[in-house]
């Protein structure tokens, strides 16, 4: 770019600036994409549970989780706790 300003090639550096004005757009559009994808891919993980309360199960925050609580537990349920798990 430099070399073209000096050399007064105001074709190459049109052309250059262009280029670069384009890839920065595309980049931002890019970001802004992956930006969104995450924010919905982390509201889809949310720190739920099903627990055994008064004989049904029911989904609580697993903020509200205390030991001796009984857990539904599928092949992908993501917990933040500790549990003993008894498989019978």
């Amino acid at each position: 770019m430099i070399t073209s300003l000096v050399l007064h090639d105001w074709l190459d550096l049109c052309a250059f600036c262009a280029l670069f004005v384009l890839k920065s757009y595309e980049m931002i559009q890019q970001f802004e994409k992956y930006q969104d994808i995450a924010h919905t891919l982390s509201g889809d993980l949310t720190a739920r549970a099903t627990v055994l309360c008064d004989g049904t199960y029911v989904e609580v925050h697993q903020s509200e989780l205390v030991p001796g609580d009984i857990l539904r537990i599928h092949e992908v349920s993501l917990t933040k706790s500790f549990t003993y798990i008894c498989l019978y």
